[in-house]
């Protein structure tokens, strides 16, 4: 009866998820509110004064800057120097505070992000990125970014999604709230097709259940919007 219970809370999850990822434009248009009615506050970032590989950017005018491109300087086969992009920060409320960075490779490719998704001054996204496609997002309780932008590995996320061609493949979560994912979903074209549970923390699956009827994430997401 447990697992029952436990079981349909994943699928309700899963729907949810479904529901709230398919509606980036409204949450673009939110965000955008946020920003418009956030109060400026007249902070003056030196953090990268007189860098001259930091290139600064005031993007709505107010006369402190709220975007920057971190770039750094690489020896070229003929023993030149080049100046390539190694990351960009941006400040997405203009409250001081940087909410986004995004790091690239040599070759110019996104390798991750850190994200606030909630504009409260701490990362809580990371996505990581392969020949510029999403392969993986983790989301955290607690800011898993250290003052110096590495990542602390003592910080475990509590949901992780995996993607495989562009396309969700795998959902883990943290259901015991313990630090350990322990519960797994499974998709395939669009739909939860088996549900996985590590019971005893080892990070191996010791017991699925495929689900006979497939839940489509698009009728689970109409239902959802529907319920009100």
């Amino acid at each position: 009866m447990e697992r029952l219970k436990t079981i349909s809370f994943l699928v309700l999850l899963t729907a949810i998820f479904v529901s709230c990822s398919s509606n980036k434009k409204t949450q673009k248009k939110q965000n955008t509110k946020i920003i418009q009615n956030t109060k400026k506050k007249k902070i003056i970032d030196n953090r990268y004064k007189d860098n001259p590989l930091v290139a600064s950017y005031d993007v709505n005018k107010d006369g402190n800057a709220d975007m920057w491109k971190i770039y750094q300087e690489i020896k070229t086969n003929d023993d030149q120097t080049k100046k390539i992009l190694s990351r960009r920060e941006i400040d997405l409320n203009f409250d001081g505070k940087v909410n986004y960075y995004k790091f690239y490779s040599q070759k110019g490719n996104i390798k991750k992000e850190y994200i606030d998704l909630d504009l409260n001054g701490f990362i809580d996204t990371i996505r990581y990125y392969e020949k510029n496609l999403i392969i993986k997002e983790e989301n955290f309780k607690k800011n898993p970014i250290n003052k110096d932008l590495t990542i602390n590995e003592n910080i475990k996320p509590y949901k992780r999604y995996l993607y495989k061609h562009q396309k969700l493949n795998r959902v883990v979560i943290d259901r015991t709230h313990n630090g350990t994912l322990d519960s797994y979903l499974f998709f395939r074209k669009n739909k939860l097709i088996q549900i996985g549970f590590d019971d005893d923390d080892d990070g191996k699956i010791d017991t699925r259940v495929r689900l006979k009827a497939k839940i489509n994430l698009e009728k689970a997401k109409g239902k959802n919007k529907n319920d009100k």
